[in-house]
C-alpha cells in the first residue's frame, strides 16, 4: 500500500510537470505597433510591420490559421511550424487611403492546432495630410507644342472639415508666365463619410494650361500651387517643351 502512495505520488508530480509545461504560453513581446502618421503618395500607403512568435509550450506547434479584422491588411508568415523555444515572423501589411486621417487599425488573429488560445496582433497607422496632383509632367513637346494645345491638371485634397468651405487653392504661380496660360477652371467640394462612418471634406480642383506659341526655352518650366489650410503644401508640376 505504502509503495502505491509513491508511485501516485510520483505519478501526480510527472503529471503536474506535463501540465505546467502544456500552460506554458504562444507569446509576442510587442503584440501591438503604431506606425503614427504616414504621408501618403498619390492618395495611397501602404505600411509593413514584423512581429516575433515565440513558441514557449515546450514543444513543436503548429500554425492553423491567419485571419484579419478588414481587407485593407494582408497577412503572411515565415515558417508554419514554429519549433519549441523558437520563433516565427508574422508580416502584417495594411493599406492607407485619404479618408485613414482618423486613424485605422488592422487586427490579426494567429490561431493554432495545439492550442486553442490565439495570439492577438495590432497594427495601426494615421495618414497625414493628403494631397496630390495628377498628372504631375505635362508633355508639350512634339504634337502638343503647337499653340493653342491645352493639358489639364487635377488637384485633390483630403481633409477634415478645417480648410475653407469653397476654395482651397492659395495661388498658381508658372515659371515662364509669356509661354502658358493658367487658368482655374473649377474648385469643388464634396462631403463624404468613410467606412467607419466618420465624414469627411474631399476638394477636387482642375487648372487648364494652353501653350501660347512663344519660342520654348530649353530650361525647365514649373508650374507652383500653393493649397490653403493650417498644413499648407505645395505642389510642383514640371512641363517638358523639348
Amino acid at each position: 500500500m505504502r509503495y502505491f502512495v509513491i508511485f501516485l505520488l510520483l505519478c501526480g508530480d510527472v503529471f503536474s510537470s506535463l501540465n505546467a509545461t502544456e500552460s506554458l504560453n504562444v507569446s509576442c513581446e510587442a503584440p501591438a505597433f503604431d506606425a503614427g502618421d504616414v504621408e501618403l503618395i498619390r492618395g495611397k500607403a501602404t505600411i509593413t510591420h514584423s512581429f516575433r512568435i515565440l513558441n514557449e509550450r515546450g514543444k513543436d506547434i503548429k500554425i492553423n490559421k491567419v485571419s484579419a479584422s478588414c481587407s485593407c491588411a494582408s497577412v503572411t508568415y515565415s515558417e508554419a511550424v514554429i519549433k519549441a523555444g523558437e520563433e516565427a515572423t508574422i508580416e502584417v501589411k495594411m493599406n492607407l487611403t485619404d479618408e485613414d486621417f482618423i486613424g485605422r487599425t488592422a487586427e490579426v488573429l494567429v490561431s493554432f492546432f495545439e492550442t486553442p488560445k490565439p495570439v492577438k496582433l495590432s497594427l495601426t497607422a494615421k495618414a497625414k495630410f493628403s494631397s496630390y496632383v495628377t498628372p504631375q509632367i505635362l508633355n508639350f513637346s512634339a504634337v502638343n507644342r503647337y499653340p493653342g494645345t491645352r493639358m489639364s491638371l487635377s488637384f485633390f485634397v483630403c481633409k477634415p472639415d478645417n480648410l475653407p468651405k469653397e476654395k482651397f487653392i492659395r495661388s498658381i504661380e508658372i515659371s515662364h508666365p509669356n509661354l502658358f496660360k493658367v487658368e482655374m477652371k473649377r474648385q469643388k467640394r464634396s462631403l463624404r463619410k468613410s467606412e467607419k462612418g466618420n465624414v469627411y471634406y474631399f476638394f477636387i480642383a482642375q487648372i487648364d494650361v494652353t501653350n501660347l506659341g512663344n519660342m520654348l526655352p530649353k530650361d525647365d518650366i514649373y508650374i507652383t500651387v500653393t493649397f490653403e489650410g493650417e498644413n499648407e503644401k505645395t505642389h510642383k508640376v514640371k512641363i517638358i517643351s523639348l
